[in-house]
């Protein structure tokens, strides 16, 4: 339930706290899941086996159906993971992320998320990759959730300081700052 890969940004509308996976990466940390529908379908073991094998490396509408289903039936509006980048230690290192979509694209290997989060992580889009371990259940995201980004937001060893996890990258402040100046 856990993996790895080069981040890129988002670059449509989205919250702050959102994954976007890539198609092949979404089929291996969620081969239990998948294959969990496919016996709902009636697929045997090896029939589903094979059909996880066939479409690790090619889109196929059900397999994106079940992507879909998968991604509704979560209450947080998405899978709920933990992002991580090693080897800091920093608070912000490791976030409590929400998987909303998964990729159509197979060629494309990255995941995708929002620059907001990035300081955090000590991250930018120069080839950082960085890690996921997938929630699988209530417990684990309740003794998880303390790593939200937005609890990011005070600086735990000066009382009322806003942390260092909050600044804003610098192409948006330039982008910004032209829209201001005309």
């Amino acid at each position: 339930f856990t993996a790895r890969n080069v981040i890129t940004s988002i670059s449509e509308p989205h919250r702050y706290d959102e994954l976007h996976l890539p198609w092949s990466t979404a089929v291996q940390l969620l081969d239990l899941h998948i294959t969990n529908k496919l016996f709902k379908l009636g697929y045997t073991p090896n029939q589903a086996m094979q059909f996880i094998r066939e479409c690790t490396r090619r889109y196929d509408p059900l397999m994106r159906k079940i992507f879909d289903e998968l991604l509704s039936e979560s209450p947080l509006g998405g899978l709920p993971v933990i992002f991580q980048r090693n080897p800091t230690l920093a608070r912000g290192s490791a976030q409590l992320l929400r998987i909303t979509k998964i990729k159509d694209d197979v060629a494309d290997n990255t995941v995708s998320l929002s620059v907001l989060v990035l300081v955090g992580f000590n991250a930018d889009f120069d080839g950082d990759a960085l890690n996921m371990l997938l929630i699988l259940d209530r417990a684990m995201y309740d003794g998880l959730s303390r790593m939200a980004p937005h609890l990011t937001t005070f600086d735990v060893n000066a009382p009322r300081r806003i942390s260092g996890n909050l600044k804003m990258p610098v192409p948006i402040a330039a982008t910004i700052d032209n829209w201001l100046s005309f």
